[in-house]
């Protein structure tokens, strides 16, 4: 990708205008945001917390590409465990690289937090993200009603 990348936490009512209008479904934007309720309770308690980071592309506050890492209590076990909950590229850049450059920063803010594995599901029918995810160094843990899990160790380099 040759235009300049950024990369930044998601910031409020502004960046909630730009999810809508890449067309980001409002169950996603609610869920993502920790707005609901439930999920700022969960969030206050340190029980679930979203971090959801936005992509732009050469300087313009057009978001061209979200991922969402979320950080949960393990319940009886001791610790967190982190997700990976979702990676969005708009559509007519997919392909280009930039859903592999938003799992490389959300790496880098693992390795920052001492996170030693990560974790995700697909669909079994979403080959491209399938590919993006095993190029990316993840590997298959389980299948389940239609989906994939992967995991990857965090310091593991790809």
């Amino acid at each position: 990708m040759s235009a300049e990348l950024n990369i930044r936490p998601y910031q409020g009512r502004g960046d909630r205008r730009q999810l809508e209008m890449i067309q980001l479904p409002a169950r996603f934007i609610k869920q993502y945001t920790n707005s609901p309720p439930l999920h700022i309770l969960l969030k206050l308690l340190g029980i679930c917390t979203n971090y959801l980071y936005l992509m732009t592309l050469g300087g313009s506050s057009n978001i061209v590409g979200t991922i969402l890492l979320r950080k949960r209590l393990r319940g009886f076990q001791t610790g967190y465990a982190w997700k990976i909950h979702a990676v969005y590229v708009v559509p007519e850049l997919r392909g280009r690289g930039l859903g592999f450059e938003l799992l490389a920063y959300v790496f880098e803010r693992l390795r920052e937090r001492g996170v030693a594995e990560v974790s995700l599901k697909v669909d079994d029918t979403n080959e491209p993200a399938i590919r993006l995810y095993r190029k990316y160094g993840f590997t298959e843990k389980a299948r389940t009603k239609g989906q994939i899990i992967f995991t990857k160790r965090v310091n593991e380099r790809i």
